[in-house]
């Protein structure tokens, strides 16, 4: 099985001083190495070759044989590192907090600590007795984030 660390350290020396930042990495059973960078600028095609060239390089198939795929993460994918939230400030988010709670807004601001998101204007109720709840500012911590995932709209 290769090993994980050996994996980490080829991604940092190919991203160390590019906005290129690594999201996932699996390695499966039968040595399936899977990458997922972003970047603070967006991931080229060129930045996905430069990974996994020091990836590859680095590598003896001699050794011990193994895949190798490097890619962006999808759009549909949920965010995965903090640094990923300010690449997104602008759009709208899904975000599910760890009391089960679940919103959708407008990501406002990002800073270490947490987020601000500006949620949508909505209606609650049936029928007559639908409410208007107006949009509202709302500051989460980091801890209290259990998942988000950027809403894509095609208008």
């Amino acid at each position: 099985m290769i090993d994980r660390k050996l994996i980490e350290s080829l991604i940092a020396e190919a991203t160390n001083g590019t906005p290129c930042f690594l999201v996932n990495l699996k390695i499966g059973n039968s040595n399936e190495i899977k990458v997922e960078i972003e970047s603070d600028e967006g991931v080229t095609i060129e930045d996905c070759v430069k990974v996994s060239r020091g990836i590859e390089h680095n590598l003896d198939r001699e050794e011990e044989d193994f895949s190798l795929r490097v890619t962006s993460p999808g759009a549909d994918k949920p965010l995965k590192v903090w640094r990923q939230y300010p690449l997104h400030v602008g759009r709208k988010l899904k975000v599910e907090t760890t009391d089960g709670n679940t919103l959708q807004g407008e990501l406002l601001e990002v800073s270490e600590e947490g987020l601000t998101l500006k949620t949508d204007e909505r209606k609650s109720g049936k029928g007559k007795k639908k409410v208007k709840i107006p949009s509202e500012e709302i500051k989460l911590k980091k801890s209290d984030i259990e998942s988000t995932k950027v809403l894509l709209s095609f208008k």
